[in-house]
């Protein structure tokens, strides 16, 4: 299944910032309000606070993980749409 979804998808170099906007399920955003806001907050503290070492991994633990939790998320919409 997973090889079937590699090669259906198609990649186009050079793709804009409006591209990946469009490419975000806003929807499932919505439906997980607690984790988007932790992503947000997370991304942001990360990006603009300087924190002790130890916080800055766990807090790139957690953007990590709901990096992967919004994209499993994300691809499984996608293979149900088809």
């Amino acid at each position: 299944m997973s090889a079937e979804l590699i090669s259906k998808q198609t990649y186009k170099p050079g793709l804009s910032a409006l591209d990946w906007i469009n490419r975000i399920q806003w929807d499932v955003l919505l439906d997980y309000p607690i984790h988007a806001s932790l992503f947000a907050m997370d991304f942001a503290l990360l990006s603009f606070c300087k924190f002790p070492i130890l916080l800055v991994l766990m807090m790139q633990f957690l953007l990590v993980y709901l990096s992967m939790f919004f994209s499993a998320i994300f691809v499984s919409n996608e293979v149900r749409s088809r």
